[in-house]
């Protein structure tokens, strides 16, 4: 038998060893610690926190349990192996704290390379404490006990253990500091206050190197590793995996989620579909799909072909008849390790609210389109009635101007035998105050005729079935400019029409849009400077846009929407018109499916602007 095989049977022997108090004390410790870290690992569903925790347990647990049978063996060379096992576990020490560290900060991938790195050198440290002297190069003796003497190479741990634990202490001390949590703030505040104290513990090194210290470091040791764990336990330090954040969302999503095996039995339910079906989750588990609810044969059909079926509405009937329309889909679940077909999974959306304010919408929208259609058959017909006796009152009105000359050539013959007093009066009438009724009679019911004409208009326009074809605007704007050529070249007006895109509208509609919005820029430009008019036009994305912009009056601000109000007429009344033109332009417009808008400020001059969406425009 060997020497090695002899000192390892005489370590196996119960009577090579003397139990104190002191040595007691160890071993329960580093017994203790263990359960902690396995404790720990439990608590924490087996999480990269929880494991990275259990291996500073073990390699603690080791040191101490090791360090308490080297103290109660009656042999040296039983004591120094027990000290080189103790040792094995002290050189774990470093990355197995710096690896929990990078976890409690969750910098685990930043700091991938320094881990492997430091477990690297750790196994090189290890293995040159049983194949040589170097790390443990004997024992010293002190009044308490023996202990191990270091080496070069234990010296050379020692400043890699410093350097590694007073790494893992920076970290966390700016984590501490970066972070804006409460309690985040809190949890690092934590971890430094064990930290430190757990730090205390390398007081035990004094004695490898020869300074007569009592190694006391177990105590401070289990102090941090007690609030360590409680740390992790009271935060939760767990990872957020995968099968953490489906659970947690699961539970979160506002759609019901069924999953069912193959077999058709359902074996996940989330809280939503339990409301909706009005069933507990123990009572839906394992229940027959079937039995529950109705999934539409284009749907199954399409999760039998292996496709994603979205976007399928059905209705759900639940416990005690309550329906809710639901928008379904469905895919396969697979295992993740092959494309075979494990399950499938079902996403319920209620839609029945939606389908209430949808069917409210249309609904409204109909009577909204009656309520249209009797308001333009209503201003039609009103219009068009009211010509008729419009028309009396203006051919009365003109035969009656014709009868007051008649009688004014009658009276003539008549008034030298009147006085002079009735004969003035007499004349006044028949000269001044009857010619000027009759005549403000005449302009009153032609006014009133150009108005309802402007509304019949208007009434047409709304009939009127758009017909959208490609349009070359630039034409259609030099065309309305060479009909205002004469008003241009009197007033001396620069005009400036820039490149237009191509436009889908209706020509009609798109000349009387920009005739009646160049007309007015030519009408109200101020005669007090030179005038200037520029056409453009832009794409933006969703629509064309078209500007017709000029230098000339300009409109107060709480003027512009009443610009657009039926027969309003904003500034001064110098123009001829009847407020109409404006309103019959957005008319136009908002058929066209686009927009229209100003801006303008007085004495400066404006700019109208309408859109007309790409879709028509076939931009």
């Amino acid at each position: 038998m060997t020497d090695n095989e002899t000192i390892a049977m005489q370590m196996l022997n119960p009577d090579m060893y003397l139990l104190t108090r002191h040595v007691a004390s160890i071993l329960v410790v580093g017994a203790g610690v263990l359960g902690l870290g396995l404790v720990v690992l439990g608590r924490e569903r087996w999480s990269r926190v929880g494991i990275r925790f259990l291996l500073v347990a073990i390699a603690v647990s080791v040191w101490l349990l090791s360090f308490g049978m080297a103290y109660a063996s009656r042999q040296e060379l039983i004591a120094i192996r027990w000290f080189r096992i103790g040792d094995i576990g002290v050189t774990f020490i470093p990355p197995a704290f710096f690896a929990l560290v990078t976890a409690l900060i969750q910098q685990e991938h930043r700091f991938r390379v320094l881990v492997r790195t430091c477990g690297a050198l750790s196994l090189l440290f290890c293995g040159s404490v049983f194949l040589s002297d170097l790390f443990v190069a004997g024992l010293y003796r002190y009044p308490w006990g023996i202990y191990p003497r270091y080496g070069i190479l234990g010296l050379l741990f020692l400043l890699y253990f410093c350097a590694v634990m007073g790494s893992g202490l920076v970290l966390v001390y700016r984590a501490y500091r970066d972070t804006t949590h409460p309690q985040n703030r809190q949890r690092f505040k934590w971890l430094l206050r064990s930290f430190g104290i757990g730090f205390v513990s390398a007081v035990d090194f004094a004695a490898k190197l020869g300074i007569p210290l009592y190694p006391f470091g177990y105590l401070p040791l289990i102090v941090y590793l007690i609030i360590a764990s409680w740390l992790i336990v009271r935060f939760r330090l767990v990872d957020i995996t995968p099968e953490l954040a489906t659970n947690e969302i699961l539970e979160t999503m506002q759609g019901a989620v069924i999953v069912a095996d193959l077999e058709g039995r359902i074996r996940v339910v989330n809280r939503v579909a339990q409301e909706m079906l009005g069933y507990a989750r123990a009572e839906l588990l394992g229940r027959d799909l079937a039995s529950v609810l109705t999934v539409p044969d284009a749907l199954a059909e399409s999760v039998r072909t292996g496709q994603r079926a979205t976007f399928h509405e059905t209705v759900w009937t639940g416990r005690g008849g309550r329906q809710h329309h639901v928008s379904l889909s469905a895919s396969l679940l697979t295992d993740g390790r092959s494309k075979d077909p494990a399950g499938v999974v079902f996403v319920a959306h209620d839609i029945t609210e939606l389908k209430l304010t949808d069917e409210k919408l249309k609904a409204s929208a109909a009577d909204l389109q009656e309520v249209n259609e009797e308001l333009k058959n209503f201003a039609y017909i009103v219009s068009h009635d009211l010509r008729a006796p419009l028309m009396s009152v203006k051919g009365f009105s003109q035969e009656l101007e014709s009868a007051i000359k008649d009688l004014h050539g009658l009276l003539q013959k008549r008034l030298p035998e009147m006085d002079a007093g009735d004969r003035k009066k007499v004349e006044s009438l028949m000269l001044v105050d009857v010619p000027e009724a009759v005549h403000f009679i005449g302009s009153s019911a032609s006014r009133m005729d150009r108005m309802i004409n402007s509304i019949l208009s208007l009434s047409r326009m709304s009939r009127r079935q758009l017909k959208p074809e490609l349009l070359d605007m630039g034409a259609i704007v030099r065309g309305i400019l060479d009909s205002l050529a004469h008003q241009i070249a009197d007033r001396r007006i620069d005009v400036a029409v820039a490149q237009f895109p191509p436009v889908m509208a209706d020509k009609s509609a798109m000349e009387q849009v920009l005739g009646n919005l160049l007309d007015n820029a030519v009408k109200y430009l101020d005669p007090c400077r030179p005038g200037r008019i520029a056409v453009t036009a832009e794409n933006g994305g969703q629509e064309i846009v078209v500007h017709v912009r000029d230098n000339g009056r300009g409109m107060a601000q709480e003027d512009i929407p009443k610009a657009f109000e039926l027969f309003r007429r904003v500034g001064k009344h110098d123009v001829p018109g009847e407020g109409m033109g404006l309103a019959y332009v957005r008319a136009l417009v908002r058929s066209m499916g686009g927009r229209i808008w100003c801006q303008s400020e007085q004495g400066n001059g404006t700019t109208f602007s309408f859109s007309l969406p790409q879709e028509r425009s076939g931009a």
